[in-house]
């Protein structure tokens, strides 16, 4: 079966993305001290929300240095830190399916530092998600770095740095560099508990605060230049003649009477300037043109198709008879940006064996059309859909033996059939949907329609579908 998303969908790929940058800013913040550095490095694993896909489970490698000779009270230099995310295939098969060629975006990540005495800093760390390629299949490898704020530790002791959660900002970009129908989104990442999220320790050592500060204040330049020259000529003879003599008076009094303040003012303000300029520019082309364009274009122009197959199942619950379904096949044009989907869904006929009575060996073949569309919505990794569906039974036969042969015999009306996905399902590759039907009264079935009806009709009919991406 053929499935056509409309839109595009968002991938775990992007989540990768953004792990690495967070949580390389946190490792930035342990990297204190000026000497030789010890290198530390620690591996975590992320949930992550995405839309669309729901949930994803990430996997992020943080490598940093520690320093051995941290100095209290003085200023620690800055040093630099990476993260290297493995995108999983999954995720780089809904990227894909969106249809993007990059993924960029900003994240801010969380950090404890704990340092002497009972100290605790809690960071944020706002970092850049660099633009990266995404591949048409398989892994690839997202790196970020960065570097660490400079710390001034007050007292020695024995630091710690614990990582914490983090939060992105991702675009998924076409290869043209415009945003894709997801535009730009925000997941809150949340650590995968029982974890050691310790990235290590290191040891601040006592400096020596007694020397620097006593060697400035007790010098004594400060104490002859400034009696000198003060008490001597300079406070005497400059301030009396300047402010007595004729500078003062002449220069005011001319230019602000005269000229400067009546004739140009008065000219340009009225004439010209205010009243051409202001009025066209912003009432013909700015406003009108970019806002509109944009939006309209986009969403149409890059539908994503993907093909499933369609196998399962369903029990006609009062006849007691198992019927199996497909293999089918379903077409989808999926909008992205609301999550809304519309569905073409085709089975063949289907086979039901059953005992008539309960004793009597008997056959039916069944006829599955659907009246319409499988609709439904897409968020969050969970699929909602309902289909009506036509009932028709073309044979029955017992003991072998032909009791209905017809293609009038259906339900009065269709039956109408929810399906909701089960847990693990991804569009990129596929899973189950389950759910219930009624199945209504039958018609046009001749002497047998009350008997059809009596022997097949009613509620709570189990139906179980599998889709699998070709």
């Amino acid at each position: 079966m053929k499935v056509r998303w409309k839109s595009r969908k968002l991938a775990n790929g992007m989540a990768a993305l953004t792990v690495g940058a967070a949580v390389a800013g946190v490792v930035g913040v342990v990297g204190i001290g000026s000497g030789e550095a010890a290198p530390v490095s620690v591996t975590l694993n992320y949930t992550c929300p995405f839309p669309l896909i729901g949930d994803q489970t990430l996997k992020v490698k943080v490598d940093s240095e520690f320093p051995d000779n941290a100095v209290a009270g003085q200023l620690s230099p800055a040093i630099t830190f990476k993260a290297t995310v493995t995108v999983p295939e999954s995720a780089t098969d809904g990227l894909a399916m969106v249809g993007a060629a990059t993924i960029e975006g900003t994240a801010k990540a969380g950090a404890t530092l704990k340092y002497p005495v009972d100290k605790t800093l809690n960071l944020g760390l706002p970092l850049t998600v660099p633009v990266t390629p995404v591949p048409p299949s398989g892994t690839f490898d997202i790196v970020t770095s960065g570097k660490a704020p400079q710390v001034n530790f007050p007292s020695p002791g024995t630091a710690s740095v614990t990582v914490g959660n983090f939060s992105t900002t991702l675009t998924p970009k076409y290869p043209d560099g415009t945003p894709t129908d997801l535009g730009t989104f925000t997941s809150d990442c949340v650590q995968v508990p029982g974890q050691n999220n310790l990235l290590g320790t290191f040891e601040i050592k006592s400096g020596n605060p007694t020397t620097p500060p006593t060697t400035p204040p007790t010098t004594e330049p400060p104490t002859t230049p400034p009696t000198t020259p003060p008490t001597t000529e300079p406070p005497t003879t400059p301030p009396t003649t300047p402010p007595t003599t004729e500078p003062p008076t002449t220069p005011p009094t001319t230019p602000p009477t005269t000229e400067p303040p009546t004739t140009p003012p008065t000219t340009p303000p009225t004439t010209e300037p205010p009243t051409t300029p202001p009025t066209t520019p912003p009432t013909t082309e700015p406003p009108t043109t970019p806002p509109t364009t944009p939006p309209t274009t986009q969403p149409p122009t890059n539908p994503v198709e993907i093909s499933y197959g369609v196998t399962g199942k369903t029990f006609i619950k009062k006849l007691g008879a198992e019927l199996i379904l497909g293999p089918g096949s379903l077409d989808a044009e999926l909008t992205a940006s609301t999550g809304q989907f519309s569905a073409g869904l085709t089975l063949p006929k289907a086979k039901a064996s059953f005992k008539l009575f309960g004793l009597l060996p008997a056959t039916a073949t069944v006829k599955l059309t659907p009246t319409g569309p499988v609709t439904g919505t897409l968020k969050s990794g969970i699929v909602k859909s309902n289909v009506k569906v036509d009932v028709r039974l073309v044979d029955i036969r017992v003991l072998g033996l032909p009791l209905l042969a017809s293609d009038s015999c259906r339900t009065s009306q269709p039956a109408d059939v929810n399906l909701v996905s089960g847990p693990g399902f991804d569009p990129a590759t596929g899973g189950k949907l389950s759910g219930s039907y009624t199945l209504p009264s039958f018609t046009g079935c001749g002497l047998l329609t009350g008997f059809v009806t009596a022997l097949t009709s009613g509620p709570d009919n189990p139906i179980e579908v599998n889709l699998k991406k070709k």
